[in-house]
């Protein structure tokens, strides 16, 4: 039974198992709590050939196990017969800028934080703004990050808004990556039906005709483990990966650590005025909490622990790839295109047919009641018509 959706979101900063420091310096957050699933460090700057913000290295018990030194977490688009954000200038090879970070706003749980530490936060909600060009230095896209950090996770909101002024073929986008010194791997719902050894491996590829759902890649390393979950909303549903793409791929460049990639775009065009969404959680762990990908069972599961915009949660991936929750509270339900919450710039709107609407920040506080537009920091929130209904917005 669903619970109330009022008292899930007054819950999600207080069922926090332990609280994190999060110091914020010079252009540097760093986020540090020690959860049941290890002792979680997670660094966030402006990194990369475009030096753009985002989280640059991942520590698990003090182990580097995700660094943006070399590549790219959050990918690029190669469009045009260019690459483009990231880790890519442009053109290819090059030194020009192709995208550059405009603006870096972090809300730790609902204070914004410009300088200093705060030694008992639950969550930090970053809010990054970037602008990618092409080689003759038109605006391709607006890109909007949001970062959910807390506990082990970091979930991660990606919006793009369009803006070259003629077509353009995006022949790939790589939305969330990994550079995880992965040993082993799976691929749950996959033709692979156990742990795949990355020994002597090149390249490994999930077609689309295969599974067009794939969700979740989970990666192994002598000090732990990375989930990447991609969420089926906004093109994370494949619908923008031709029918003889691929929608996963590993590959080993010769460097210390091979790289995974989600493709949310493949042979896919884009004008000016499109707008795409996707959605995706990152999760560190010593070891999870079930692991029967061995080959001895029918039905194997891997379940692993996570945090989702602060709830500390289970999550568990069957043989046929899906991802459920099984410990926690339960999901907030939302109606992706609820038809009475807007989220505008910098702004929301309730309309007229929801009187009694609430709005509530991450950290479950009421921010607004009833119709209207008002103002608000940029971030993510829940307006709930107090009907059964809710939606979930992201203010830029």
């Amino acid at each position: 039974m669903k619970k109330n959706l009022i008292l899930l979101l007054f819950a999600l900063c207080s069922l926090a198992a332990s609280a994190a420091k999060v110091t914020y310096s010079n252009g540097v957050l760093t986020f540090s709590e020690n959860t049941e699933s290890g002792e979680i460090r997670m660094v966030f700057q402006k990194c990369m050939t475009n030096k753009l913000f985002t989280f640059y290295n991942i520590y698990l018990d003090n182990k580097l196990v995700n660094s943006a030194a070399s590549s790219d977490n959050i990918g690029p688009f190669f469009a045009g017969g260019a690459w483009m954000g990231g880790n890519h200038n442009t053109p290819q090879g090059g030194s020009k800028p192709s995208a550059f970070t405009r603006e870096v706003k972090v809300m730790v749980d609902d204070a914004e934080l410009t300088s200093g530490t705060v030694n008992d936060a639950k969550v930090v909600t970053i809010d990054v703004r970037n602008e990618i060009f092409y080689t003759d230095d038109k605006k391709f896209a607006d890109e909007y990050i949001t970062y959910v950090v807390s506990g082990n996770s970091i979930e991660v909101w990606a919006e793009h808004a369009f803006r070259y002024p003629s077509p353009m073929f995006v022949s790939r986008y790589y939305g969330p990556q990994s550079m995880f010194p992965a040993t082993k791997l799976l691929l749950p719902g996959t033709k692979n039906k156990t742990w795949i050894s990355l020994a002597g491996k090149k390249e490994i590829d999930v077609m689309k005709s295969e599974k067009p759902d794939f969700s979740t890649f989970i990666e192994r390393c002598d000090n732990g483990y990375q989930a990447v979950l991609k969420y089926n909303e906004g093109i994370g549903d494949a619908s923008a990966v031709s029918s003889s793409g691929e929608v996963y791929l590993f590959r080993n460049y010769g460097a210390a650590t091979g790289k995974s990639y989600h493709v949310l775009m493949w042979d896919h065009q884009v004008k000016s005025g499109d707008n795409t969404q996707w959605h995706a959680l990152y999760s560190w762990f010593r070891e999870p909490v079930t692991d029967t990908f061995d080959g001895k069972t029918t039905d194997p599961v891997f379940e692993y622990q996570t945090y989702i915009e602060g709830e500390p949660v289970n999550m568990k991936v069957g043989a046929d790839g899906k991802s459920t929750q099984t410990a926690g509270i339960d999901d907030i339900t939302v109606d992706r295109d609820a038809p009475f919450a807007f989220a505008g710039d910098g702004t929301v709107t309730i309309s007229d047919s929801a009187p009694a609407a609430c709005c509530f920040d991450v950290a479950g506080k009421i921010i607004w009641r009833g119709a209207g537009t008002f103002s608000c920091r940029p971030g993510i929130y829940i307006v709930n018509d107090m009907k059964g209904h809710s939606v979930k917005l992201i203010v830029k």
